[in-house]
C-alpha cells in the first residue's frame, strides 16, 4: 500500500511540474503542430513558441538544424545575417489587413549556431 501511494505522489509530482512549466496559454512545442501552423491565424506557434525557447533552442543547434526543427521557410530580414526569423501568427485589427506579426527571432553566432531568441513584432 505504500508503495502505491508513493508511486501516486510521484505522478502527481510530474504532473504539478509539467503543467507549473506552461502558463495558461502555452502549449508544449511539438514539431509536427508548428510546422502544420506556418503563416496561420491561429495561435499555436504563439502558444508553443515558450516552450521551445526555455527547453529546444540550444547552443549546439546550427543554421541547419534549426531549419530541420522548425521549418525551411526562414523568413530573411534586408542586410541583418545572422539572424532567422519564424512567423508565429498574423495578426488582424481589420478585415483588410494584418496590423503586425510576431516573429520568432534566432540570432546566430559567427559560426551560424543559435546564440539567443526573442519574440518580435513586425508590420
Amino acid at each position: 500500500m505504500a508503495l502505491f501511494k508513493q508511486f501516486n505522489l510521484t505522478g502527481l509530482l510530474i504532473l504539478i511540474s509539467l503543467v507549473a512549466g506552461c502558463t495558461e496559454n502555452e502549449i508544449p512545442f511539438d514539431q509536427e503542430l508548428w510546422l502544420q501552423s506556418e503563416f496561420s491565424y491561429d495561435d499555436t506557434r504563439e502558444r508553443m513558441v515558450g516552450d521551445l525557447m526555455d527547453r529546444y533552442l540550444k547552443k549546439e543547434l546550427c543554421y541547419d538544424d534549426l531549419l530541420e526543427l522548425l521549418g525551411s521557410k526562414a523568413i530573411p530580414r534586408y542586410n541583418v545575417t545572422n539572424h532567422i526569423y519564424f512567423q508565429l501568427k498574423e495578426v488582424n485589427d481589420s478585415d483588410v489587413d494584418p496590423v503586425w506579426y510576431p516573429y520568432l527571432d534566432i540570432t546566430l553566432d559567427i559560426d551560424s549556431c543559435y546564440q539567443s531568441a526573442k519574440i518580435i513584432k513586425l508590420r
